[in-house]
């Protein structure tokens, strides 16, 4: 077998994580205004699941396609995150100037899990606006339902994520390319997990829906 054929796995695989390296790079650009973290971030997901699916072609159109669909949903929960991020680095900050030691049990243990609500939390609902047309408290019940359902696949993430942290800044001289790796496998990963939680609720829906139909018939 030719694997340097155009539709031999191994091209397949290269097209794939070249197409997600570059809507990881759109992603970041879109990010640096702060404000638009939530929209580019759903756009990522929109197309990198395509991606992963094999449907459609190309990746800038429908990145800034969906970038431009779901910006106003998609701020307006970046704020509200955002104002939990601040909540959360205030908190680590307080701790980290009263001394961790000096600390009362119940407000650590109650920032940790804070920060890791708001951490699941992330990951969850930009993939889901990305994907459904919901009122906005509506995405936030089904991200919740989704992090409840995936809770540990998601934990994984999130201490990829920050192993990905540290990675970048250990091998600072390495940032590029330590970067690209871990963003990737993450984007992929988080992908592949929306993808088939996704269709099994789908599908579920449509059974229900059938079954509805037919008992009325």
């Amino acid at each position: 077998m030719n694997i340097l054929k155009p539709d031999s796995p191994v091209m397949e695989f290269l097209r794939t994580v070249t197409n997600l390296i570059i809507v990881d790079l759109l992603c970041v650009l879109c990010c640096i205004p702060v404000i638009t973290f939530g929209a580019a971030v759903s756009a990522k997901y929109y197309v990198s699941m395509k991606i992963i699916r094999g449907e459609g072609s190309g990746v800038v159109g429908p990145f800034f396609k969906s970038f431009a669909q779901n910006f106003k949903q998609a701020t307006k929960v970046w704020l509200i995150l955002l104002v939990a991020i601040f909540l959360i680095v205030f908190d680590w900050r307080w701790i980290l100037y009263s001394g961790w030691n000096n600390t009362a049990f119940i407000y650590k243990f109650g920032v940790i899990f804070f920060s890791v609500a708001v951490t699941l939390m992330t990951l969850a609902i930009f993939p889901t606006i990305a994907r459904y047309k919901m009122k906005t408290t509506e995405l936030f019940k089904a991200a919740l339902l989704f992090i409840m359902i995936k809770l540990i696949p998601l934990l994984l993430i999130t201490l990829l994520i920050v192993g990905s942290v540290i990675a970048c800044l250990w091998y600072a001289q390495w940032f590029p390319l330590v970067y690209a790796f871990t963003s990737t496998a993450i984007t992929y990963y988080l992908s592949i997990l929306c993808i088939k939680q996704f269709d099994k609720l789908e599908k579920a829906q449509e059974e229900k829906l059938k079954a509805l139909k037919e008992s009325v018939e």
